[in-house]
């Protein structure tokens, strides 16, 4: 599972997916992108997002790092 959300990583959207995760006893591993929970510096959007790691450039690598393994 990878959930991607331009907001905070920690009690957003991925948080509520790890938890039904839990609940319901899904083994698969899950992969929260988001807004890391430290100061995020000012920019574009574009350079806020290749900061915070969600961007599409982060994501595509990450999923190609999955893939090769």
């Amino acid at each position: 599972w990878i959930t991607v959300e331009d907001g905070s990583a920690k009690g957003g959207f991925g948080s509520a997916i790890s938890e039904f995760l839990h609940e319901n006893n899904f083994s698969n591993s899950l992969k929260l992108f988001g807004v890391p929970d430290s100061f995020v510096p000012h920019g574009t959007i574009a350079e806020v997002r290749a900061f915070a790691g969600i961007d599409i450039l982060s994501i595509t690598q990450y999923i190609q790092k999955l893939i090769s393994k």
